[in-house]
């Protein structure tokens, strides 16, 4: 289940296609890459589950902001699953 954008389920089927693979490409491995960090084991095992070529992924270059984030982003609020609120 999603609670303000955020997964608050631990159901496997819960999670959308790809989207593992997606966080892994865009955000980890080049995080990692940049900041000189190696994967811990249970990340390469989720690449390799994903299919996540780690040698594909380009380094982030985290001294340029990428588009659309010249702003301090707002932190999310508190996922609560006894709420109705979707």
């Amino acid at each position: 289940c999603y609670r303000q954008g955020r997964i608050v389920s631990k159901l496997k089927s819960d999670v959308p296609e790809g989207f593992v693979a997606d966080v892994l490409r865009s955000f980890v491995v080049p995080t990692k890459k940049a900041l000189g960090i190696g994967l811990a084991p249970g990340e390469e095992l989720l690449c390799a589950a994903h299919h996540v070529d780690v040698e594909q992924v380009q380094a982030a270059d985290l001294a340029l902001p990428r588009e659309g984030c010249h702003e301090q982003p707002a932190l999310p609020a508190k996922a609560n699953c006894d709420s109705e609120e979707a």
